[in-house]
């Protein structure tokens, strides 16, 4: 029987709507452990999260069958309704349209989780 190995490697970045400075203290880990809840929950691995303010770098890994597109969907579509829900800002929170998302090859992962 044969069998399928892959090592992919993804670090996508994407912003809050207009690039506002919404994601301060109060609400940046609760907001990145959620993220990973999501990404665990597509069976995806977290390897590393941070970011700023006004956006969000994610280092994860991605199922062979799982493509970007459908992962960052969900990533941006289930965090934004969980911060809503949760009135976790002022307003009505949403991310920017369109992400950044690039292979990242093993050893370099040292140089992208810094």
């Amino acid at each position: 029987m044969g069998s399928t190995l892959t090592n992919l490697v993804a670090h996508i970045v994407f912003s809050t709507k207009d690039r506002f400075p919404v994601i301060d203290e109060s609400i940046q880990g609760r907001l990145y452990e959620y993220i990973g809840g999501i990404i665990r929950g597509e069976k995806g691995v977290l390897l590393a999260i941070g970011g700023t303010a006004d956006h969000v770098h994610v280092l994860s890994k991605i199922r062979a069958d799982q493509s970007m597109a459908e992962m960052v969907k969900r990533i941006k579509g289930n965090s934004s309704r969980w911060i809503n829900d949760n009135r976790l800002v002022t307003g009505h929170f949403s991310w920017q349209d369109g992400y950044g998302a690039f292979s990242v090859g093993q050893s370099q992962y040292g140089l992208v989780q810094q």
